[in-house]
């Protein structure tokens, strides 16, 4: 009898509340809140841990996986720190030139047929278009915009072809190949981590099975003493850091992992060097490199080329991406004028019809505060009616 009631009235001293914000369940389920008031707990006591790069994130955990690293991080000075790192580095420039010369080496010979046959389809789009407007006066405004839009997407297929050439595609890509990119980044997380670092100065953040606690903001520091100064060691430390962070995304990018991508292209350039012409370039490449880019993603990709530009006028390949960008955008405005000009156009009311039947008074000089007007135009006024 005691469950029955239990059951019906929920279970004693607790209140049945719904806690959705601090977990799933309600207060008849504890265990889940305690859980998820801890999560809530740990969020807002993290909220630096979260704002870093997952690939900087890492370097927390190198130390305590890696022992002589960490001696090396304490102990070690910043020559034989550098010496070890370009070391790392080296191991993952390997891995990573082996991916690159076998994705080479596999061709894109069919993309290139199917671009030809594109470049070839538009081509006599382009010519019919052409014989429409001279046997169709009237639809002459809308097919010299259409005209103009496949034009545009001719040249952008064109531009294009040099820069897909680059693009490796993960379907093409080998389980190996794979497993070689993701080495290559451990590879350059490390180099890079042995320079700049983040380190948890809490002594007992470790758990005795070997997992980690909550990494609160407050225990939390980045350690890049070897890059400060202007000497030649911190010059070349930061060159090296560069070098790993650019070499991520590039891998990153082989692997269509464009979120990471961005984020070491980001850091470069928050962190390392604001004008860096690569890091911009390739950002760039990972704001559209995703199928579901958007407009702004675009935008932004353009503004980073421009910036690119402006330090490097003479590099093709920022050149091409940024030629390929804005005739994508500007043939896209173009298609949409051409639809909206048909859309208004199928609307719009001949001068005929701008007048009232009833007394031939065009429509403009009619007073819409007349009753007899507006009962003749179907028009219900507030209960204010009309205001000057």
């Amino acid at each position: 009898m005691a469950d029955s009631d239990d059951s019906q009235s929920g279970s004693a001293g607790l209140i049945s509340l719904d806690m959705g914000a601090f977990g799933s369940g309600s207060m008849n389920d504890p265990l889940r809140h305690a859980v998820g008031i801890r999560n809530a707990q740990d969020k807002s006591r993290m909220q630096f841990w979260e704002s870093l790069p997952e690939f900087f994130q890492i370097t927390v955990f190198h130390g305590e996986q890696d022992t002589a690293l960490n001696h090396l991080r304490l102990h070690g000075s910043v020559s034989e720190r550098l010496f070890r790192a370009k070391q790392i580095k080296d191991e993952g420039n390997e891995l990573l030139r082996v991916v690159c010369a076998s994705v080479r080496t596999t061709g894109h010979q069919p993309q290139q047929e199917k671009q030809t046959l594109l470049l070839k389809d538009m081509d006599e789009h382009v010519r019919c278009l052409q014989t429409k407007i001279a046997e169709k006066e009237k639809e002459l405004k809308n097919l010299q915009l259409e005209l103009e839009s496949i034009r545009r997407k001719k040249d952008l297929q064109a531009v294009q072809e040099n820069f897909t050439r680059n693009v490796s595609k993960q379907g093409l890509m080998s389980q190996h190949q794979k497993t070689s990119l993701e080495a290559a980044i451990v590879a350059y997380e490390k180099a890079a981590g042995l320079l700049r670092y983040l380190q948890c100065t809490c002594p007992n953040w470790k758990n005795t099975d070997g997992s980690y606690k909550g990494l609160e903001d407050k225990y939390l520091q980045i350690n890049e003493t070897a890059l400060a100064g202007e000497g030649p060691e911190a010059e070349e430390a930061r060159r090296v850091v560069t070098s790993c962070y650019l070499n991520i995304a590039l891998a990153a990018q082989k692997l269509d992992n464009f979120d990471l991508m961005q984020s070491a292209c980001t850091e470069v350039l928050s962190k390392l060097d604001s004008v860096n012409t690569k890091a911009l370039y390739r950002r760039a490449q990972a704001r559209v490199g995703p199928t579901g880019a958007m407009d702004h993603d675009r935008n932004a990709a353009i503004q980073d080329l421009m910036a690119a530009a402006q330090v490097a006028p003479q590099d093709k390949d920022v050149r091409e991406l940024l030629t390929a960008l804005r005739a994508e955008k500007e043939s896209k405005q173009a298609t949409e004028r051409t639809t909206f000009a048909g859309f208004f156009d199928r609307g719009s009311l001949s001068s005929s019809e701008t007048a009232n039947p009833a007394t031939n008074t065009p429509l403009q000089s009619l007073d819409l505060k007349d009753p007899g007007v507006q009962r003749l135009l179907d028009i219900y006024p507030s209960a204010n009616h009309f205001e000057d």
